[in-house]
């Protein structure tokens, strides 16, 4: 499997699971499909991706994604996103997102802060936001996670 995949994969582990170590994180992979994946590979795509640990509520460590804003406005960031969108299609190697009238730009600024890989920019209108993606699986991938936070 691919860099890309694995690591997008990585970075839906981390969304998903309270994952700490390096080796939590080859096996999770493994279990995955990733069967050839080893702790030097992990070391690299956590540096690559910027990967950071946070203390969780019960104090354990966790890995998370980069993300500039301090916790509170990624947490409203986050219930904006999953409160204004309506839908999400794919169009080659476009995503369009369309929103409740007026919240498209905080949706678009909410996934400029999530860093997602392939990810090329976005431009926000009033009920509209476009992702322009580096290629078309680019486009899947995210549209995917996308609709995971809406689930």
């Amino acid at each position: 499997m691919s860099k890309r995949k694995r690591q997008q994969t990585i970075l839906n582990l981390v969304a998903d699971q309270e994952i700490g170590t390096q080796l939590e994180l080859v096996r999770a992979l493994q279990a995955m499909g990733f069967v050839t994946v080893n702790q030097a590979t992990v070391s690299r795509d956590i540096r690559d991706l910027r990967l950071e640990k946070v203390e969780t509520e019960n104090g354990t460590m966790r890995y998370v994604p980069p993300i500039s804003l301090n916790d509170g406005d990624r947490r409203r960031l986050y219930t904006i996103f999953r409160e204004s969108v309506l839908s999400i299609l794919v169009a080659q190697n476009i995503v369009v997102i369309h929103t409740i009238p007026g919240l498209a730009p905080a949706a678009g600024s909410a996934i400029d802060g999530m860093q997602y890989d392939g990810l090329a920019g976005t431009l926000s209108g009033d009920d509209t936001v476009f992702l322009a993606m580096q290629d078309n699986p680019a486009a899947e991938d995210i549209a995917t996670e996308l609709r995971r936070m809406l689930e």
